[in-house]
């Protein structure tokens, strides 16, 4: 069986094994993974039309929405070089407290935390670049917001035509310190060998922007990574970088709310809706370089509500 053919037709496999390592995941795609200085694309503030939506009565009451974030993923969430809050999640919550004429108090915890701090009431909802997955919507419920899963990015114009991880026998793709894509690799590069090619040779950087300089510089061929992140580099990179071949592993990133909380995952829900609808959210998206990552429609659970 070929490398490409294993594959497409483990996908169901590779996306189980990013699942059950997310926490690694994002500690891997942290604070060092990209270049945090200043403000790295986040949007301007527009005003915002505030939409008439039911909320929960201490949310209403208090005015205050708390979100819970472990700021060490960017370009989801992270703290900038002023350690001010930025990223993707931060200006989707400041325009979203703004539909629902809330304020938005940030709550920090490691990402392990987050969840149990849900449902210990610290915050009311979580953002976090978590994937919305049957597992936790054991505890949880999920308003999806984006679609991430995992991509190979290379320099622009492909000099080496890479189409996908099948195309990395031979390849010196780099990746951070620690990240869980390795194990992946290394399991890419076992199959490249029995079918007679050249082994994946890994090689590893302290940081994301030293793997996409290292892109662009010709010291690596490609990394495979998360298809966010990449996207972030990209553009980072005034576009030196692309990505390359389809998207794997497809999976939505949710906003989490408590279990069973249905008048709040609506708010939510509607709240983003009315962003997309007014072209917000779209220009959150294009400013910090991830349009492709974009949902249509906002649904809970992954089902439209």
């Amino acid at each position: 069986m070929s490398l490409r053919h294993h594959v497409r037709r483990s996908r169901p496999l590779a996306y189980a094994a990013l699942l059950a390592t997310a926490v690694l995941t994002v500690s891997a795609c942290g604070d060092d993974s990209a270049d945090t200085s200043g403000n790295s694309g986040a949007p301007s503030a527009a005003p915002a039309k505030t939409i008439q939506v039911t909320l929960p009565d201490d949310i209403r009451s208090k005015g205050v929405l708390r979100v819970g974030t472990s700021f060490n993923f960017p370009p989801m969430n992270f703290k900038n070089d002023k350690n001010g809050y930025d990223g993707i999640e931060p200006a989707l919550m400041d325009a979203l407290g703004q539909k629902l004429g809330l304020k938005i108090e940030r709550v920090e915890s490691n990402f392990a935390g987050l969840l149990p701090g849900l449902k210990a009431d610290r915050f009311d909802i979580v953002t976090s670049g978590m994937n919305d997955t049957a597992e936790r919507q054991k505890e949880v419920d999920f308003v999806d917001y984006l679609e991430s899963g995992l991509s190979v990015l290379v320099k622009k114009g492909n000099p080496r035509g890479i189409d996908g991880p099948g195309d990395l026998c031979g390849m010196n793709v780099g990746e951070t310190v620690g990240s869980v894509y390795i194990e992946q690799l290394e399991g890419f590069s076992a199959t490249c060998k029995s079918e007679g090619k050249q082994p994946i040779q890994v090689q590893t950087l302290p940081t994301g922007s030293e793997v996409a300089q290292a892109i662009v510089t010709g010291r690596i061929d490609a990394t495979f990574a998360n298809h966010v992140a990449n996207l972030y580099f990209a553009k980072q990179t005034g576009g030196q970088l692309a990505v390359t071949g389809e998207r794997l592993s497809a999976a939505p990133m949710g906003i989490a709310v408590p279990k069973g909380d249905t008048v709040l995952a609506e708010a939510i829900r509607a709240g983003l809706a009315a962003m997309i609808e007014d072209g917000t959210y779209e220009r959150i998206l294009k400013e910090w370089g991830v349009s492709d990552a974009g949902l249509k429609t906002i649904t809970v659970n992954g089902k439209a509500a």
